[in-house]
């Protein structure tokens, strides 16, 4: 109607969730466990809030996985140690997982005790079958930094960290940061430490512009697997990823037993449905320490299998103007 169109205005509610400020988590804290956490933020929250995690958190009282969800009021959510904690950790032992974020945004795990200083957080899972973080659902805008984390996934469908589908979601799990972290193993090896398999039918719904950065990635093998496997896999549904200044290794030799050769390395990408601008940049791959220090990083073959080393290895979408 662009004669005499039709106008109006109307005023939001306010955010009537939980006030901003600084709450503590813990047996003697304003919450006892990230799972109550979790429950708080579901109605959102009047502004920025910071959960402390006191000297005397045990994630034995929490129940797994621990799910932050979308909300109508998404600031920003810090989760971090509390100044003066030591050694604290998040720990399942969960078949399904430990932390997911499930639609939920603006959230930052900071390994940090009151945001300084080093690393006082692990975020784990002893589960064979169990990641330690998922996305999935149009999770964006979540950040993780300064925290170890730690898996034994043996899916060749998995990993520890895994970036999934956004089915019947206009955005993918996108705008994500996992930033100076150490991502490695636990009591036994992962298949895979980062694992995409996204939502591809749109570019907006793929997992799109996450960023992995000044990490530590180290650790990830299965003797016996007959798929390609990597440090960072990326199979499908995912673009404008930026891999910088991190350090890949293998701490000891790895002998494979696999059937048939295998592609196994560092960086695998496999995004040929939309999948551009990815930038691999100023990472150092080898050896068996930071900054490919230490011994050589080895692959060796058992009697029946040696598998096909492919450091970086990459697929995306031909694109046409």
């Amino acid at each position: 109607n662009v004669v005499s169109p039709l106008a109006g205005s109307s005023t939001t509610l306010p955010c009537a969730g939980l006030a901003a400020g600084t709450y503590t988590v813990g047996p003697t804290g304003t919450y006892t466990s990230l799972t109550a956490v979790a429950a708080a933020l579901s109605m959102g929250t009047a502004g920025p809030v910071i959960f402390e995690l006191q000297n005397t958190y045990l994630s034995s009282v929490e129940t797994f996985p621990v799910v932050f969800t979308s909300t109508v009021c998404p600031n920003n959510v810090t989760i971090r140690p509390q100044l003066g904690a030591v050694g604290l950790s998040i720990t399942s032992s969960n078949a399904t997982g430990t932390l997911l974020f499930d639609g939920g945004d603006n959230i930052t795990f900071d390994g940090r005790a009151g945001g300084v200083g080093v690393s006082q957080l692990t975020i784990e899972n002893t589960s064979l079958t169990g990641y330690t973080i998922q996305y999935i659902n149009s999770a964006t805008f979540n950040t993780i930094k300064y925290c170890n984390i730690k898996g034994v996934n043996t899916g060749t469908t998995s990993g520890v960290i895994v970036f999934s589908t956004a089915t019947s979601f206009t955005k993918g799990n996108s705008n994500n940061t996992i930033d100076n972290c150490e991502i490695r193993d636990g009591a036994t090896t992962p298949t895979n430490l980062i694992y995409v398999n996204g939502s591809a039918t749109t570019y907006d719904i793929m997992n799109n512009n996450v960023t992995v950065s000044n990490c530590l990635l180290h650790d990830w093998f299965n003797a016996s697997s007959t798929t390609a496997g990597a440090a960072i896999n990326i199979v499908a549904g995912a673009s404008d990823w930026n891999i910088t200044n991190n350090s890949f290794y293998q701490t000891v030799v790895r002998t494979f037993t696999m059937t048939t050769a295998t592609d196994q390395g560092a960086i695998f990408v496999a995004s040929t449905l939309f999948g551009i601008n990815f930038t691999i940049s100023n990472n150092f791959i080898g050896g068996s320490a930071p900054l490919c220090a230490g011994a050589p990083w080895t692959y060796t073959g058992g009697a029946t299998g040696t598998p096909t080393p492919r450091i970086i290895r990459f697929s995306s979408a031909d694109r046409k103007s």
